[in-house]
């Protein structure tokens, strides 16, 4: 009998390990989610770091685990005065935008802007923008320049880095900036236009297949990727190409008017320090080098427009949570 109500006790136990094992993983999944939630609405969908804590944190670690004990308080002293000082330094806010073809981050880079131009002192505030992109469509990154100049039409200085690569479109949207900061080994240039197309109508020919396009307006279409293709269609893409080469030619001349085009603006690309040499760029540096020779100067904070959750993530992110959950058990249970 003792027997049986020891094992009975036991299971009773385990039960209430389970359900509190339970309630504790529900209410922890469901105060991160209240939590989540009062975050998002309060920051209006936008996420903003105070990058300035996190680099002096860093530095100032490094320092003490080199200085002696002596040297050491100083720089606790000196970093405790600055976190409890009520003079703010002037902000500067950091972006990024990880260019593809298509420069589908540009309506996040939208909206941060209109963020910035609401919360940024013009005059006194200042923009750093990291950037990253070997080009694309004409029409997307033209787009993305153009919303780099709302910053400085208000007045908002604006600093570009480059740690890899800003060509064509991302040229286009690098010489806005009022300065051009780039790693060494960045790829920078290719001011111009390509276009390129496949064409399979000898293959139709071949196969005794027919394709037929009908167009009203004569250069409606002048290369098509089944017809066949004329001398004149060919020639009026190259004018359109010209003119198109033209206009990015004038937007480069705008914004960088010492540059001598007729040296840079042929196609080419050139390593960062050959292109500060060309005035491609202002300064040589990575993007961390800068940030950290602004710590004295600036309040630097990371401003980004958050995604919203796909599906897919939305299930990942159950799917771990599921796990957690799993293994709490497992070690209750144990």
């Amino acid at each position: 009998m003792t027997e049986i109500l020891l094992n009975l006790t036991e299971f009773g136990l385990k039960t209430l390990l389970i359900v509190i094992a339970i309630i504790v993983v529900f209410g922890f999944i469901l105060t991160a989610s209240i939590k989540a939630g009062v975050s998002q609405n309060k920051s209006k969908g936008f996420t903003l770091e105070d990058l300035s804590k996190k680099l002096k944190k860093n530095k100032t670690l490094i320092l003490s685990a080199l200085a002696s004990k002596k040297d050491k308080k100083k720089l606790l002293k000196t970093a405790s005065k600055e976190k409890k000082s009520l003079d703010p330094k002037p902000k500067m806010f950091v972006l990024e935008f990880d260019g593809n073809i298509k420069a589908e981050g540009v309506t996040n880079l939208a909206e941060e802007i209109s963020m910035l131009q609401q919360i940024a002192e013009p005059g006194k505030d200042q923009v750093t923008l990291m950037l990253k992109s070997p080009g694309g469509m004409v029409s997307a990154y033209g787009l993305a320049a153009a919303e780099l100049l709302r910053l400085k039409a208000t007045n908002i200085s604006l600093n570009i880095c480059v740690d890899q690569v800003a060509a064509s479109g991302g040229y286009l949207m690098a010489c806005t900036a009022n300065k051009i900061i780039a790693a060494p080994f960045a790829l920078i240039g290719s001011i111009g236009v390509v276009m390129s197309l496949p064409n399979f109508n000898k293959i139709l020919k071949k196969n005794d297949v027919d394709y037929e396009v009908l167009t009203a307006g004569k250069h409606k279409r002048s290369l098509t990727v089944f017809g066949e293709n004329t001398d004149e269609g060919r020639e009026k893409t190259k004018e359109q190409l010209n003119d198109i080469h033209n206009q990015f030619k004038g937007f480069v001349a705008a914004h960088r008017p010492n540059l001598d085009l007729d040296i840079v603006a042929t196609g080419e690309v050139w390593l960062a320090e050959k292109a500060k040499e060309l005035g491609l760029v202002d300064l040589l540096q990575t993007s961390q080098e800068f940030l950290y020779s602004k710590l004295d100067e600036f309040q630097i904070l990371s401003l980004k427009k958050q995604e919203k959750k796909k599906l897919m993530e939305k299930l990942a992110e159950a799917s771990g949570k599921l796990n957690l959950a799993q293994n709490l058990f497992k070690k209750f249970i144990k």
